[in-house]
């Protein structure tokens, strides 16, 4: 049971058959989702898409906050298998991405690696640049930057 969903939920008969079939093993493909791209963005707030309510994040204010505590996010997202495992940023600068995960399973860790650098290489190539919005401050990105290698360090790079 998810904490602040009803006991009952309606569902179209095939998104039920995937919803049943659902394991949640962890073990689906990564992907690196963009801000307010609607799979996150549409589920306020975000706790309902991770186990980890603690995990740390950025709150509105570009201020340390735990996941749970957080309406929205101003993070691009990470996500395993339907859950959210992690946020990153892209760096212009190094032309990389730059990933903080809390899932600590080393066997995500390498395909985290591997989907930061394919969305790495789709964000040089197709795009220039990946910020969360026209208006996005140099400085608010900074901080999201600093936020995610915060991690790198103790880690290792992911």
């Amino acid at each position: 049971m998810i904490a602040g969903w009803a006991d009952e939920a309606w569902l179209l008969p095939d998104d039920a058959r995937g919803w049943r079939a659902f394991d949640g093993a962890g073990d689906g493909p990564v992907a690196l989702l963009p801000y307010r791209d609607p799979f996150v963005s549409a589920r306020r707030g975000p706790r309902i898409l991770t186990e980890r309510v603690d995990a740390p994040v950025l709150d509105r204010g570009k201020k340390p906050s735990r996941l749970g505590d957080v309406n929205g996010l101003h993070h691009h997202v990470i996500v395993c298998g339907g859950e959210m495992v992690g946020v990153w940023e892209y760096d212009p600068k190094a032309r990389a991405v730059v990933t903080r995960a809390w899932n600590t399973d080393r066997k995500l860790r390498p395909r985290i690696a591997e989907a930061a650098d394919a969305t790495g290489r789709f964000i040089r190539g197709e795009l220039g640049d990946a910020k969360l919005s026209a208006v996005d401050p140099p400085a608010a990105r900074a901080r999201r930057l600093a936020f995610c290698r915060a991690t790198d360090r103790r880690r290792g790079r992911l």
